[in-house]
């Protein structure tokens, strides 16, 4: 990627350059490293994107001051008192030997009852497993939720797909009218996820990211541009786990 600065407000901004071919829009956004990035066409010249930064430097300033107050999570060592999220709520761990192995939640905690305790790879296993199967779970009542609340609108058969994704929350498959999630959403509130799946769905009738898209998303979700938002600070927390 290309690194660059911008002075905005008495401050310099250090920001990368991920250019793809054939992107219509250009998306600022930070990463799982503290790093602010800009997505756009490999044909947006530097001044363009510079001014995209300055523009929008109150809100990196701010995001990044949030990196820096709270941190971000560390790896996963799956001992007992880490904290886990799933759908917008925090779980703490709590690590059992048995002969059952099991993981699931209790009130406020995330019971993972292992034979070994100090069997790291096999309690890694349990959790993401534990992590898949709720995601399939949830994003499949969400997406089955959106769909039939507005089904006068979506009347076919859509299909539902979830993906590990780095700078997508989520996409869709048009001619296989099939919507993609990121799998990292299962830490999300639910409110974000349905935001996600109803952004896509309007994507089968308009595909760019346009005033009639944005216009039809708001019918569905009015307040679309706080949930787009609250979206990146999930992101800078868990999008390394």
């Amino acid at each position: 990627m290309e690194q660059h600065v911008a002075t905005a407000k008495d401050n310099r901004l250090t920001y990368y350059v991920l250019r793809r071919k054939g992107m219509r829009n250009m998306r600022l956004r930070v990463n799982d490293k503290g790093q602010a990035v800009v997505s756009c066409s490999s044909r947006v010249p530097l001044e363009r994107i510079n001014a995209f930064v300055i523009k929008n430097a109150d809100w990196l300033i701010s995001e990044l001051s949030k990196i820096k107050s709270e941190g971000v999570l560390e790896e996963r060592k799956y001992l007992t008192c880490e904290k886990y999220l799933f759908a917008g709520k925090e779980y703490m761990l709590v690590v059992i030997e048995g002969e059952r192995e099991y993981v699931g939640t209790v009130g406020d905690n995330l019971a993972l009852v292992v034979k070994d305790k100090n069997d790291f790879e096999r309690k890694r296993k349990l959790v993401d497993n534990w992590y898949k199967n709720k995601a399939k779970e949830l994003f499949a009542e969400r997406f089955e939720y959106c769909v039939n609340n507005y089904r006068e609108i979506f009347p076919d058969n859509y299909k539902l797909s979830i993906r590990q994704m780095k700078a997508r929350w989520g996409t869709c498959i048009i001619n296989k009218k099939t919507v993609v999630l990121n799998f990292k959403l299962v830490y999300a509130d639910v409110r974000y996820l349905d935001y996600v799946i109803m952004h896509e769905l309007c994507h089968f009738y308009h595909k760019n990211h346009d005033a009639s898209f944005y216009g039809m998303l708001a019918r569905f979700i009015p307040d679309y541009k706080a949930l787009r938002k609250g979206l990146t600070s999930y992101y800078i927390r868990y999008s390394h786990l």
